[in-house]
């Protein structure tokens, strides 16, 4: 579950900051870290890639370490759904009446099975664009959490070496061209 402490720390540094770079934070059997995301891909299988090879690098650094929960922030574009509940647009991005949001989604591997949880911020700007305040909410209906399980499937990976990795992909696809 997403602790109140890590909701109102996220506000805090949006209100003060006025953006909050996306980030991963990881918790494991022996420490929290909270780890910026550059040059993520903008969507799609590229970005799953990024997540799963994020998963594996840090494990591949952190050996010996359990992955307990991993929580990722960011700024998104959220969208309203219509009355009869259905998506008004495919993306976010595409609704011209849009909003914007620090959204935190959890994976919770300390359960079984592991626990899922979401945080949005609808963000508020005065006239002059200014950020003015974000208030917490809870989203109705469950949350994609595929990039977060991409990460775990890196994390996980990383018991596995980069040779057999390749020998497994091999067996599924055919060899690699």
């Amino acid at each position: 579950m997403i602790t109140e402490q890590a909701i109102q720390d996220a506000r805090k540094h949006l209100l003060e900051q006025g953006e909050y770079m996306p980030s991963i934070l990881v918790e494991t059997d022996q420490g929290v870290n909270l780890i910026a995301i550059a040059g993520m891909p903008e969507w799609g299988m590229e970005r799953q890639m990024y997540f799963f090879g994020m998963g594996r690098r840090i494990a591949k650094d952190s050996p010996q370490q359990k992955l307990q929960t991993v929580t990722m922030i960011s700024e998104t574009w959220v969208s309203r759904a219509a009355s009869d509940g259905s998506r008004r647009y495919e993306k976010p991005a595409d609704d011209p009446e849009r909003g914007e949001a620090l959204m935190l989604i959890q994976v919770d591997l300390t359960f079984t099975p592991p626990a899922q949880d979401a945080v949005f911020m609808d963000m508020k700007r005065d006239a002059s664009g200014k950020l003015v305040d974000a208030m917490p909410r809870r989203p109705d209906g469950k949350m994609n959490m595929n990039l977060l399980l991409r990460f775990i499937a890196g994390w996980q990976s990383a018991a596995v070496s980069d040779a057999d990795l390749l020998r497994m992909a091999a067996m599924e696809h055919g060899p690699l061209q």
